[in-house]
């Protein structure tokens, strides 16, 4: 089944029901969009004759005003609608026609020849896919259609030849002007000048007769210009930067703005980290009027610059920073970044009860669907692996595979920050106080992977993984071997990564087959309201499946590793495999849905408790028995739930890194599966919609097209890909239009959009490599939230790669203090100061993504 096509970009689109395209903003029918009506205008004095012999009237003829200015030359074409019709595209810039794109004027474009003709000897270059082709010279000036089928965006115009300067119409005088006499001055004082040094000041040649020949030193050939040593210009310090940056932050803490609190905190964190315990205790009582967990992350860097320097006093600043952490708000980010941070400097003093208090296991919260407080969750792992790991790049951080699904996103951050502070040992012994079986494998396969980014070979690093993970379950020790292969395979060694595969894989074969859990019956659902054990008793009687969960992790860690390796044979097999192994979760999701449709018809359901429990008709222990029954059925339907999204996640990771054609194949045998009982009818989800835009994105139409026409609901996926979609271009006025719509409607699920659009802002980065260009991209973004997180990570990044004297001299305060906002200024002032306080650099990740 295909899909329409934008007449602009010629991308794949989704949508049947859109009027432009979600990628270039262009018309999709290939017209303006409908124009709001115009005032009225004045009858014509008499309608249009009739043509002769009683046909038609024909039509009025209408001329250009006399008066009508024309472009410049080499200016912007003027409409080519209809006359009468002024604007851009002759349209009206509305929400049918956000970016008012003129059509017409493309379809009228002259297309460019891809070879010299004896007319076209005009040699030209589409400034999109960069295809030369040939023009007549008369087509300067005019818009063409480049000569490559395939381009992007092929509309152009071609430039006009650049023309001499004019005397501006002045009229010449006669007589000589003042330049004429003065050169005649000038030329007489030289004549008189020569004549004087001729014969007054000028010394006879010598004879040569007389002359005493001595050698000349070697050097460079006299006919040869003397080359002068290049000016090297002198690059603002990194000194200077935070120094700059610190001041920055002084000057917004005395503005009167109502988040002057950040820059508060953000001095304070700057202060400790330069080692001014006291300056940033006195910043941190400006923020006593606040929401106190806002000092607990400044006290935690106090604590380790004085730490640093072995003062006797520094468990002061921990004591201070738990009681600042007492009563943690239980909604946002930040609560959960302050609780990470906290935890692991607790660890370092050897304070391990009180960390593992402010890291429980996770519960889902009141009012949040799984998948909101996984994503939660997630971005706190992310964000604080970043910031306290020295890892700006979020997205090569973020794309290490032991973070997938994470079973207790808290503590592997935990895990990775004390790996990042230097604490090895102490990050292995954190990890495996993970609780759960399938927590420490998580965590161990975090702790892996940073040990396999830091080692100084593979072989010194194996020696230390086996002794690490001898204990570990074989999910666990698969997960290991495999995001430590990872690793070594991004640090150059692919030779020693894939003997290392090979322990991974053994791991896994090592663990029993799958065996998917049955779906349970009413009265089971209901007697499980009466378990002892709480845990169990929430998941209404299902056995808990850790390990099954750890196994499937396994499989898809170990498919990641084949991909990176570029061994894509096993990575559906190796899928598969996980997905068999999350059936082992809880039942599929359709089958549960089914049993809610039934339990809707209260009355019916009722009858049912009522001859399964053999209640003989007692309508008051039937009506009990029904509420208990909802209860249960409540619990059984989020964990089914959590196992949709367990699937959907592991499957959209694949899609990610560049296979959405591996992913969808998957879906659709996961939708196959017998008997039908077992099938998720994952292709009836978002994940389809999900891997058809990615699929667009990266040019698979193919793909796109197999999906089917299914109205695509999810608005994040298809901003997202569309800044992907135009990374090379770097027009994302269409993405940061949906973006907008998506921000203001506040209907969406926040961290999920923040974590992918830090990605695609940091892949950018990447792809631009220039920061320059990614301050322009986050300028314009709709949210001051996550404004405030690109703007430190950016201008952090930009430090540790040596960008930041060029970033820094177009954002300094003096030039940007006004076109930026006071949150803007204040998260740029603290990357740049932690960006100083990382360099050098670490060791680079490399990514994975395709894209």
């Amino acid at each position: 089944m295909d899909f329409r096509t934008c007449p602009a970009c010629k991308a794949s689109v989704l949508e049947d029901d859109v009027d432009e395209c979600p990628f270039c903003g262009a018309s999709m029918n290939g017209k303006p969009a409908a124009k709001s009506p115009a005032p009225a205008a004045k009858p014509a004095p008499s309608g249009p004759k009739p043509a002769a012999g009683g046909g038609k009237p024909a039509a009025a003829e209408t001329k250009p005003a006399a008066g009508a200015p024309k472009p410049a030359a080499g200016g912007p074409r003027p409409p080519m609608g209809r006359p009468g019709m002024g604007g851009r595209g002759n349209t009206v810039a509305d929400e049918e026609n956000p970016f008012d794109i003129d059509t017409s004027v493309l379809q009228k474009a002259i297309p460019v020849s891809p070879k010299a003709t004896k007319q076209r000897t005009l040699e030209v270059k589409c400034p999109m896919c960069e295809t030369i082709g040939f023009v007549a010279p008369q087509h300067q000036g005019k818009g063409v259609k480049c000569a490559n089928p395939d381009c992007k965006h092929p509309y152009f115009d071609v430039p006009l030849p650049k023309k001499e300067s004019a005397d501006g119409g002045l009229k010449k005088k006669k007589g000589m002007s003042i330049g004429q006499v003065i050169g005649i001055v000038v030329a007489s004082i030289a004549l008189v000048g020569t004549a004087l040094w001729y014969f007054v000041a000028r010394v006879a040649p010598e004879d040569p007769n007389n002359v005493v020949n001595v050698p000349k030193p070697p050097g460079p050939p006299e006919d040869e210009p003397k080359k002068q040593a290049p000016v090297a210009v002198k690059r603002i310090s990194l000194d200077e930067i935070r120094q700059g940056a610190i001041n920055e932050l002084v000057r917004l803490g005395s503005t009167p703005d109502p988040n002057r609190g950040l820059a508060y905190r953000f001095l304070a964190e700057s202060y400790a980290g330069s080692g001014q315990a006291q300056k940033g205790l006195d910043e941190l009582k400006k923020l006593e009027g606040s929401s106190p967990y806002f000092q607990v992350e400044p006290l935690v860097r106090l604590y380790l610059q004085a730490r640093k320097t072995k003062a006797p006093d520094a468990g002061k600043f921990l004591d201070l920073a738990l009681k600042a952490a007492e009563n943690l708000p239980k909604e946002g980010r930040a609560p959960l970044d302050a609780a990470s941070a906290l935890a692991a400097a607790l660890v370092l003093a050897d304070r391990l009860p009180e960390a593992q208090a402010l890291t429980p296991a996770p519960r889902l919260s009141e009012g949040r669907t799984p998948a909101e407080e996984s994503n939660r969750l997630d971005f706190s792992m992310l964000w604080t692996a970043a910031v306290y790991g020295n890892m700006f790049d979020f997205q090569v951080l973020s794309e290490i595979p032991a973070w997938l699904a994470s079973p207790h996103p808290q503590h592997a951050a935990v895990t990775w920050i004390l790996a990042s502070w230097g604490e090895s040992e102490k990050a292995l012994a954190w990890a495996k106080t993970a609780g759960s079986v399938e927590a420490v494998d998580g965590s161990l396969a975090v702790w892996a992977a940073h040990l396999g980014m830091t080692a100084k070979s593979t072989s010194e690093g194996v020696l230390k993984l086996e002794a690490a993970i001898s204990d570990a379950s074989p999910a666990g020790q698969s997960r290991a071997w495999a995001n430590f292969a990872y690793q070594r395979a991004v640090a150059g060694d692919a030779a020693g990564a894939k003997e290392l595969m090979a322990k991974a894989d053994a791991a896994l074969n090592s663990i029993p087959a799958a065996s998917p859990v049955a779906m349970p019956t009413v009265r089971q659902i209901y007697d499980s309201q009466s378990i002892s054990n709480l845990e169990q008793r929430e998941r209404a009687g299902l056995p808990h499946a850790g390990s099954q969960r750890s196994a499937a992790l396994a499989a898809a860690n170990l498919a990641v590793l084949h991909l990176k390796l570029g061994d894509k044979a096993p990575v559906e097999a190796l899928l598969m495999k996980g997905l068999d192994y999350a059936e082992a979760i809880a039942p599929a999701l359709p089958q549960v849905a089914a049993l809610r449709a039934r339990e809707s018809n209260a009355r019916a359901m009722e009858a049912e408790l009522d001859r399964e429990l053999g209640l003989k008709g007692n309508k008051t222990k039937s009506f009990t028995a029904l509420t208990q029954f909802r209860r249960q059925l409540t619990y059984l339907e989020k964990e089914s739930t959590k196992r949709d999204q367990f699937e959907r996640e592991l499957i959209r990771d694949i899609a990610y890194r560049g296979e959405p054609g591996l992913a969808w194949k998957v879906v659709q045998q996961r939708d196959q599966l017998d008997p039908p009982e077992r099938r998720p009818m994952l292709s009836q989800t978002p994940l389809a919609s999900y891997i058809a835009v990615t699929a667009v994105a990266q040019g698979d139409t193919a793909t796109a097209n197999a999906t089917g026409k299914t109205k695509i609901d999810d608005k994040i996926d298809l901003a997202i890909n569309g800044i992907v979609f135009n990374m090379k271009s770097g027009n994302f006025a269409a993405a940061l239009n949906e973006l907008k719509t998506i921000y203001r409607a506040g209907t969406y699920d926040r961290n999920r959009l923040d974590i992918a659009l830090l990605r695609r802002i940091s892949q950018f980065h990447t792809f631009k490599k220039n920061p320059e260009k990614v301050f322009d991209l986050i300028k314009e973004l709709p949210d001051p939230q996550v404004q405030e997180a690109a703007m430190y990570l950016m201008a952090a990044r930009a430090v540790v790669e040596d960008q930041a004297p060029e970033l820094y001299k177009l954002t300094s305060p003096d030039r940007m203090q006004r076109s930026l906002s006071f949150v803007e200024r204040a998260a740029l002032a603290r990357g740049y100061v932690a960006g100083v306080e990382a360099a050098p650099k670490p060791q680079a990740v490399a990514k994975d993504s395709k894209k």
